[in-house]
């Protein structure tokens, strides 16, 4: 596997948005009443990344090469 650091864009906002939500969940249940991890919201969370700097972040890809597959077939990952 090849991973590219690059700067972020507007279409990273939404994986940026899951990987906070998904953190906080993970760090803050238990430590935080529940119902406020469980109603925070990627959409809503999205929103404020896009009014972010996401010039000042940094978005890690997967780069590497896929193969396709033969017509008819599943595509598989590599």
């Amino acid at each position: 596997m090849s991973i590219t650091i690059r700067p972020a864009t507007a279409g990273d906002a939404p994986a940026i948005a899951r990987v906070r939500i998904d953190g906080w969940r993970t760090a803050y249940r238990g430590l935080v009443p529940d119902a406020g991890v469980d109603a925070m919201d990627v959409d809503a969370s999205v929103a404020l990344w896009l009014f972010a700097d996401l010039d000042a972040l940094l978005a890690a890809c997967d780069t590497a090469p896929r193969t396709q597959a033969p017509e008819g077939a599943s595509q598989t990952q590599h």
